[in-house]
């Protein structure tokens, strides 16, 4: 199985988003059980993996 990941500082260069919005849709994501987000903590990046 192949793991994605997809940074939220990336999401938003990408998109034009703001932070906010991307977590937003990343929690929702989650919430779908289609991906994990994960919250970035000691310098881990705040992410969308699966």
């Amino acid at each position: 199985m192949i793991k994605t990941v997809y940074t939220v500082d990336e999401a938003v260069k990408d998109t034009g988003f703001t932070r906010a919005a991307v977590i937003a849709m990343f929690q929702a994501i989650a919430f779908k059980g289609i991906a994990d987000f994960k919250i970035g903590r000691r310098g881990h990046p705040s992410r969308l993996e699966g």
